[in-house]
């Protein structure tokens, strides 16, 4: 007899989305032939918290990719650099995306505002069925004005050579540097 479990007895993704995935990989495995069982890939795992603003995030984060020493580049983008950002006065909201320099591939993308939740499921499938190629969202049409412009820009701004656009001092930079 063969034990398996799903949810947040796991420990690795502590979502119901997360338990969602995990009973359809132990339903695929309970019918499943020996050699056709499927381990549970949580490397495209996305979260979201429900705040305002609304953060949401995917792959690696800047100091998980530095510790895995992963030569990686960002592109960040504003929200208000877009005509539905300045629409909706969005003024803290941004996205950041890291892809790794070798292969040209993100590997992770953050977005802080409005629909973040929403905003960070193109980046899910580029990362699930596209293999995170950067071209998967550059060659695709993003409707103007709306907030998934940010997600392109945020990959079109994306050096090679290294360092992102610097569009002044984002929410979290402007957080961390209150006192407490």
């Amino acid at each position: 007899m063969k034990l398996m479990s799903l949810g947040d007895i796991v420990g690795k993704a502590p979502f119901k989305h997360g338990a969602n995935y995990e009973a359809k990989i132990v339903s695929q495995n309970i019918f499943a032939e020996k050699d056709q069982k499927v381990a549970a890939n949580y490397t495209v795992m996305p979260h979201a918290v429900y705040s305002y603003p609304q953060v949401a995030g995917v792959g690696l984060m800047e100091e998980q990719a530095q510790k895995m020493e992963i030569d990686y580049v960002l592109g960040v983008y504003p929200y208000m650099r877009t005509g539905m950002g300045r629409a909706l006065h969005d003024e803290d909201g941004f996205m950041k995306v890291l892809a790794d320099r070798k292969t040209r591939r993100i590997i992770g993308a953050h977005i802080i505002g409005t629909d973040a939740s929403i905003l960070i499921h193109e980046l899910v499938v580029v990362m699930a069925a596209a293999g995170g190629d950067v071209e998967a969202v550059k060659n695709t049409i993003h409707i103007h004005p709306s907030l998934s412009e940010v997600v392109a820009r945020a990959v079109n701004s994306i050096s090679w050579e290294g360092k992102a656009p610097n569009y002044g001092k984002t929410l979290m930079e402007r957080t961390t540097e209150q006192k407490i």
